[in-house]
Formats: C-alpha cells, sequence, structure tokens
C-alpha cells in the first residue's frame, strides 16, 4: 500500500506494459453492491474494448475476470489455464503445484 503503483490498472498490450498506476470509468450498470470501484471499472472496459481485465479484490484475494460485459469469479488455476496460458504462454509458479 505504501508503492506508487499500488492503486490503478496496469495496461498490457502485447507482451509489454503500455501503462500503469492508470485508472478507468466504471460501468454505469447497476451492478451487485459486493462489486467495488475495480470490478466496476473492469467491467466499464469490457463495455467498450475487447480486453480482458484480471480484477483481484484488495480485500479478500479473491480473482475476477471481466469479458465481454461479463464479470465472473476465476480460480488461479482458472486464470492460468484459461487466459495466461494461451495467451502469454504464463505458467503461474504457485506453492501448490
Amino acid at each position: 500500500t505504501t508503492t506508487v503503483l499500488h492503486d490503478g490498472a496496469v495496461i498490457i498490450q502485447g507482451d509489454r506494459i503500455a501503462c500503469a498506476s492508470t485508472y478507468f470509468l466504471p460501468t454505469e450498470k447497476d451492478l451487485p453492491r459486493r462489486y467495488g470501484a475495480r470490478h466496476r471499472a473492469a467491467f466499464g472496459i469490457s463495455e467498450v474494448s475487447d480486453a480482458v481485465t484480471i480484477v483481484v479484490s484488495e480485500e479478500t484475494g479473491k480473482i475476477s475476470v471481466a469479458k465481454a460485459e461479463n464479470i465472473q469469479k476465476v480460480t488461479l488455476k482458472e486464470l492460468e489455464t484459461k487466459y495466461l496460458l494461451p495467451f502469454y504462454g504464463i505458467v503461474l509458479e504457485t506453492e501448490k503445484k
């Protein structure tokens, strides 16, 4: 919480970081109250682009993915196999492997 890049989004284009610590407008749709500012911004991005947005809750550490005006919770393994490995060849190094 004490670093400059703590809040805001990181935009990755291809294999490069294009921008860090940026903010997006949240959706104007009426989402359930359980969704905070990060989730609302991710949903907003999915409304205006074809981006896949990964959101990690600061409070719970749970992961959500927003894409094509849809947001869903995913496990770390699902994040790896559905999004990171196919697009970037990234395999997460976790203690549970």
